[in-house]
């Protein structure tokens, strides 16, 4: 009875919860996440710091107002100066470019941290639903298992059965009990955690049709080896231009690049304009004297010129250090694509295996059920081929979430990933 009473709990308790798709949880999972708020604050900055950059291309005016005494004589003035840079040793055409590609660099980010929410909150829904269907099936199992060992039982009182077989049924039924606990603690783990990302504790996640995806699996056990790496090879050179990682790297160059430039016009002087009013008057003068003034510039710092070649070797390494960074990325990231994607095709044709796997188990279960109604067969002969066939629902299970998480894998590290594209 209480074994009873614990099904029905396990049972019911899906049914009183909202259910939640993966895009409300995706939805939810974006809106209350903090990294995701952050990211989008840092990328306007970087945009404003875009802005300020382009101010410094416009003339500068200031005022200024002076008071003072020389050989007892006291004097004061005012006036205002205009100044335009016409070369400035490239600070401002470099810093220009350089706050452009840190405001794209922080976009990037964001989209970033947009994309792996995303894909977490899929990983974590496709395991919450390969974990929720584990358990439907130990319930059932469960539930079969109690009816089993109670028709057992009364075969064992009558002699139908030996004793050792009735013993097998009630082994069977507290493998099953401790299967349910068990998988009831791991949907439970992984229910907690997609919660907590999503910002929602009650709620059942909702069955996809997963079925749909029968003909993605189909199609890719059906690739050949060349097949696979010209696919491959797509996927690298579109993560050349979708993956952020990469993307960054490519800007970081562009950076370092421009630091380097930026060194080298160090050693040039800076040429501008400046042109301004004065007025000037001391105690012997009744009335303020103006002057206008306008001239061409040049300056530059002749030391410390040891500093300027120390910096100018530092960015040249700086350079170095951040194309082989980008080389690294894309070696990785070609090794990673090219793993998931094989790992996929595998997982693929794990499904089908095990599809093949369960048709047969449910046939050999059912000519099994009808041979121990003839007698033809031993209650322990119908336990295996019922414990068989659980397993091999269980493992279709496996590799077809398995097969749906390696694409969401896929679709964060190339953003643009499709099965049908390919």
């Amino acid at each position: 009875m209480n074994r009873l009473i614990i099904t029905l709990m396990l049972s019911l308790s899906c049914f009183v919860l909202a259910s939640l798709t993966m895009d409300e949880a995706i939805k939810l999972g974006l809106e209350n996440n903090h990294d995701v708020k952050i990211a989008e604050i840092m990328s306007k900055n970087a945009a404003t710091e875009k802005l300020k950059a382009y101010e410094k291309l416009l003339p500068s005016i200031s005022v200024k107002y002076n008071k003072g005494a020389q050989n007892d004589i006291e004097s004061r003035g005012y006036g205002y100066e205009g100044r335009q840079y016409l070369f400035d040793g490239g600070k401002i055409y470099c810093g220009i470019f350089e706050a452009g590609n840190n405001s794209k660099i922080f976009k990037n980010s964001k989209d970033q941290t947009i994309n792996s929410i995303k894909y977490t909150i899929e990983f974590l829904f496709y395991e919450g639903l390969l974990k929720k269907r584990i358990l439907e099936y130990a319930q059932t199992s469960l539930e079969h298992a109690q009816r089993e060992e109670e028709i057992a039982k009364i075969r064992f009182e009558t002699g139908a059965i030996s004793r050792t077989e009735y013993l097998n049924y009630s082994i069977n039924l507290s493998e099953r009990e401790s299967d349910v606990i068990k998988y009831r603690n791991d949907y439970d783990q992984v229910h907690k955690e997609l919660g907590y990302l999503i910002d929602l504790n009650d709620f059942v996640l909702e069955d996809p049709n997963i079925s749909k995806y029968d003909l993605e699996i189909d199609r890719c056990i059906n690739f050949s080896k060349k097949e696979i790496t010209y696919r491959i090879n797509l996927l690298i050179k579109a993560a050349e231009k979708q993956n952020q990682t990469i993307l960054n790297s490519k800007l970081d160059v562009k950076n370092a690049k421009l630091s380097r430039l930026q060194a080298h016009l160090d050693f040039l002087p800076s040429i501008y304009i400046s042109g301004g009013k004065d007025w000037d008057k001391n105690e012997n003068q009744s009335s303020y004297e103006r002057s206008d003034y306008i001239a061409l510039n040049l300056s530059m710092d002749a030391f410390p010129l040891l500093s300027k070649g120390s910096d100018l070797i530092k960015s040249k390494r700086n350079v170095y250090i951040a194309e082989n960074k980008l080389e690294k990325l894309r070696r990785n990231l070609s090794i990673e694509i090219s793993g998931e994607f094989n790992n996929l095709i595998a997982i693929a044709k794990c499904v089908v295996s095990a599809r093949i796997e369960m048709e047969r188990a449910q046939e050999l279960l059912d000519k099994s059920r009808i041979q121990l109604e003839e007698n033809s067969i031993s209650a322990t002969d119908f336990l295996n081929s019922s414990i068989a066939f659980n397993k091999a629902k269980i493992k279709h299970e496996n590799c077809y979430y398995d097969f749906l998480m390696t694409k969401s894998k896929l679709h964060y590290l190339v953003p643009a990933f499709s099965l049908k594209e390919l």
